[in-house]
């Protein structure tokens, strides 16, 4: 590129400042930034894509990264820019002083002709910058870090890196009309098929909520041994019995424990005993039968141990792409890989809005666990979580659509609802956000012997009594072998479990 005098004179001056810079600078690198930075406080043209595409990082230079920002807050006011706006946030915020000013000044004097390929020459720029210190901050840390942490982390960086859309997703609602009645006419018609993502296989919850939309992050949270394991895996084995092709990331169990608790909810059979293996014969032949049975669901289940929002992606994307995956649980995020933020709070905002942005661009539900605060357990006497229990980070509330919690009064020595029904082999799930919907709560039976949460039938106000009776035989007799023939769920409560 040729300059003329007057610019290779401005352009070697502001270069010549570039000695608090790591490298010093081309001069088409600065030429990039000096013609976007003019124009936003004068001509406005591609001030639109600039702002859209552009952050202050993307600057070398501390004036540059001043001025963009200024600019921006008088952009996202809904004005134009100018001069004498960006000296009154100065004021405003005390950086008022006469270097300051007179450097805005010059540069908002520079002459040259600004494109979108302007725009998009210094956003290149930037990320050539920021990938070339990447790669020489992990070349350092390979000489004392392991390599595959090195790698995750380069992963996690680089994708927070190019964290940004080129395309213009905004649409006019007069081309979103009908489109939208259209999809309101198939729902009206669909004899309580939900179209817009999944109903959850709990009759209640769906009553309450219509299950959970595509592009939605649902957050359920608990305190340790309330079963939020147990009650994702009931969630999930609902959905595949039914035909929706599942993920389920288990950082915290391996998958033969996740699959000794599936057996145990499908057969009926005490969990202990596959941790023992002392089945009995009618047992053993009932679990070959639901190994056969397995065999057919459309269920993935991935326990590796260490995942970060990137690899969580990666898999993710493959799963979608080729197995049509259409939903996705995760157990849990206070144990997901984060990248080296300052604090566990900003650590667990990365996840969270990380897990919210893959919700929407794969257009599938992903479902994830969360621990609570000890808050819940120094509460009065009912201990029922509120949104406030959230552990690590407000971000949790903020970036998921709902948010459930799980509380099992039992568990506290509760012996009664305060409508005075029992607690026992009860759990509450209490909607306590829904940003498309409507809060309450409803109640599931809990079997704590086969790790499962299910429907109550329509015509029980409490569990099925053959749980009752299986606990006094085990009362009055320890040894005694009961074999499950009738399946927990009632048929006509909604989604149906296979009989064996």
């Amino acid at each position: 590129m040729t300059y003329d005098n007057s610019e290779k004179e401005f352009i070697e001056k502001i270069r010549n400042k570039s000695s608090s810079l790591k490298y010093k600078p081309s001069y088409d690198e600065i030429l990039a930034e000096l013609i976007v930075i003019s124009n936003l406080m004068g001509s406005h043209r591609e001030i639109d894509f600039a702002f859209k595409l552009l952050k202050s990082e993307d600057f070398m230079y501390k004036l540059h990264r001043i001025v963009f920002e200024l600019a921006f807050r008088i952009y996202s006011k809904g004005r134009k820019p100018d001069l004498l706006g960006i000296f009154d946030l100065l004021k405003v915020d005390g950086n008022y002083d006469e270097n300051t000013v007179n450097s805005i000044v010059e540069v908002s004097t520079f002459q040259g002709f600004i494109s979108s390929n302007t725009i998009l020459t210094l956003k290149s720029n930037s990320l050539k910058r920021k990938i070339k210190e990447l790669l020489s901050k992990a070349n350092k840390e390979t000489e004392t870090t392991d390599i595959f942490l090195v790698i995750n982390e380069l992963k996690t960086e680089l994708d927070s890196i190019t964290n940004f859309r080129l395309s213009d997703n905004t649409v006019k609602v007069e081309d979103l009309a009908s489109s939208v009645y259209e999809k309101l006419l198939k729902i009206k018609s669909r004899d309580n098929v939900k179209t817009n993502g999944i109903h959850t296989g709990f009759t209640e919850i769906d009553t309450l909520t219509d299950g959970f939309d595509n592009g939605d992050l649902i957050l359920i949270a608990a305190r340790p041994s309330m079963g939020k394991t147990a009650f994702a895996l009931s969630m999930a084995k609902q959905l595949v019995m039914n035909g929706i092709p599942t993920a389920f990331f288990s950082i915290e169990m391996v998958r033969d424990q996740i699959m000794n608790r599936l057996f145990s909810q499908l057969t009926k059979i005490d969990s202990l005993k596959f941790r023992r293996g002392n089945f009995s014969q009618s047992e053993s032949e009932k679990i070959l039968e639901i190994i056969n049975y397995c065999k057919e669901l459309p269920l993935w289940i991935d326990d590796s141990a260490s995942l970060g929002i990137t690899d969580i992606r990666e898999k993710a994307k493959e799963l979608v792409k080729k197995n049509g995956v259409k939903a996705i649980f995760i157990d849990y995020i206070g144990i997901m890989k984060t990248t080296k933020e300052q604090n566990r709070e900003r650590e667990m905002s990365v996840l969270s809005q990380g897990l919210k942005q893959l919700s929407k661009e794969l257009n599938i539900p992903i479902i994830v666990l969360s621990q609570l605060s000890r808050n819940v357990e120094h509460r009065g006497k009912d201990k029922i979580p509120i949104l406030a229990d959230l552990r690590d980070s407000g971000s949790l509330e903020q970036d998921a659509d709902q948010v459930y919690f799980i509380h099992r009064p039992e568990y506290y020595k509760i012996p009664q609802f305060t409508d005075g029904m029992s607690t026992e082999n009860m759990a509450e799930i209490i909607c306590a956000k829904h940003r498309n919907g409507p809060t309450g709560s409803v109640r599931l039976a809990f079997v704590k012997e086969f790790t499962l949460f299910a429907n109550l039938s329509i015509q029980y106000e409490e569990p099925p009594q053959s749980v009752y009776h299986e606990r006094e035989q085990q009362k009055s007799n320890k040894n005694v072998n009961v074999n499950w023939n009738e399946p927990y769920i009632n048929h006509n409560a909604g989604f149906d479990e296979p009989v064996f």
